[in-house]
């Protein structure tokens, strides 16, 4: 699901952008094709169709209608958005004051409460998210396999070698 580099690297404390999110999901989900590009920014991109698929199902948004922004580094707050969307239509609608720096206003807050209530994504433990911090791949590897019902609880040793370890048994890692 999640590929390496062409040099058969992983870099797992690289940033993982929207372009590459859409990728993984996009495997994630099969049967079904888009037609056709409709933001500016992806025509003729490699992973247009994954970005297409996802748009049209709700998962993910762009910026407008014409920009999607493929190659921007994901935040916590919109990795969370994205999960969310993908796993659930039961998104909190409450506030529940979970982080100190997720007000009621946050566009994301909804959904950044609903990662925290489902187990998919947690805060720094001082009481912070950090919704604007960004994403790398020991990161997403560790919301993905959350999302599976993989969590620190259940996996052996300590982080990032335990999730690297089992990403890598359940292949859902390549590189």
């Amino acid at each position: 699901i999640v590929d390496g580099f062409d040099d058969n690297t992983f870099r797992p404390d690289n940033m993982i952008t929207r372009e590459e999110i859409m990728l993984i999901l996009s495997r994630i989900n099969t049967g079904y094709a888009s037609q056709s590009a409709y933001f500016n920014d992806i025509v003729n991109h490699p992973n247009a169709d994954a970005i297409e698929v996802l748009n049209t199902l709700g998962i993910v948004n762009g910026y407008s209608e014409d920009e999607f922004g493929p190659n921007d580094e994901l935040t916590r707050a919109q990795i969370c958005a994205i999960m969310v969307r993908a796993m659930t239509d039961d998104i909190e609608k409450t506030y529940n004051d979970t982080f100190v720096d997720v007000l009621y206003d946050h566009y994301f807050r909804a959904e950044i409460d609903t990662a925290y209530h489902m187990g998919i994504m947690n805060g720094y433990g001082d009481g912070k998210f950090g919704p604007d911090d960004f994403v790398n791949y020991n990161g997403m590897i560790t919301i993905m396999l959350n999302a599976l019902g993989y969590n620190s609880k259940v996996l052996p040793g300590s982080w990032p070698e335990n999730v690297q370890k089992y990403a890598d048994k359940l292949d859902l890692t390549e590189g």
